[in-house]
């Protein structure tokens, strides 16, 4: 069984976008060794992830995230074991991969996720759509 983990943070002074690309590659690697996929999106100082991949990895993974000093303010918007992967193809999908495929997930269709997934997906989506229409997020969580 794989384990699914979506959140959002927000980037802290620690972290410099122009080495965007070398978080990418370094994530890549660490997460194709662990049998770990997903996208990572960044845009104005947040980060939107969702990752899958065998518990164990996962595990490993989700440690590194919350000890990382480039982001803060995490905020977990589902984690819950799945049998599909919403991205098994991609060891760490961008912005720019998921504007290629235009799809609502890669090599997954909607119907064969979780309802977790499927609006961790949404979000993806969203936060995409936000940073191509140049507005700035805001995640701070609303108190009733």
């Amino acid at each position: 069984m794989n384990l699914s983990w979506c959140y959002l943070s927000a980037a802290t002074p620690a972290f410099d976008v122009g080495r965007l690309d070398e978080l990418y590659r370094s994530a890549r690697e660490f997460n194709a060794a662990r049998q770990i996929s997903g996208v990572l999106l960044y845009g104005h100082g947040r980060f939107c992830q969702m990752i899958e991949g065998p518990e164990a990895g996962m595990r490993e993974v989700i440690a590194r995230v919350h000890d990382s000093a480039l982001h803060a303010d995490l905020l977990t918007l589902h984690q819950e074991p799945v049998a599909v992967p919403a991205f098994a193809s991609w060891s760490l999908g961008t912005a720019s991969d998921w504007r290629g495929q235009r799809t609502s997930s890669a090599g997954s269709t909607l119907d064969t996720l979780t309802p977790a997934q499927q609006a961790a997906c949404r979000v993806l989506q969203h936060f995409i759509d936000w940073e191509d229409a140049g507005a700035t997020q805001d995640f701070t969580p609303i108190r009733y």
